[in-house]
């Protein structure tokens, strides 16, 4: 679990106005106040929500690895089909 230490009288000042109002926690407030602005800024960026900033190079990546892999991998061996394991009455052979 991470920690926050924010040492800030204005930061303080702010979070003990809000939880005196809303009647939860400053780390509920905190993390509320928190996701409330990232959502705006990732609406105003056009960023898609809960995504992390690199997500499209890293799909990218991961996209062109898997078609690595399976260009490496025999076609025999590409498939879900394992009735070689089982017989007719799906028991292990």
């Amino acid at each position: 679990m991470g920690q926050l230490n924010i040492k800030s009288d204005r930061a303080d000042e702010l979070v003990s106005r809000l939880v005196a109002l809303t009647g939860e926690s400053k780390t509920q407030a905190v993390v509320s106040a928190l996701e409330e602005r990232l959502a705006r800024v990732e609406k105003e960026k056009g960023a898609a929500p809960g995504r992390h900033p690199d997500y499209e190079k890293r799909l990218k990546f991961m996209e062109e690895l898997a078609a690595e892999v399976t260009a490496a991998t025999p076609p025999h061996l590409r498939t879900s089909d394992h009735s070689d394991l089982y017989d007719e009455n799906g028991t292990p052979k």
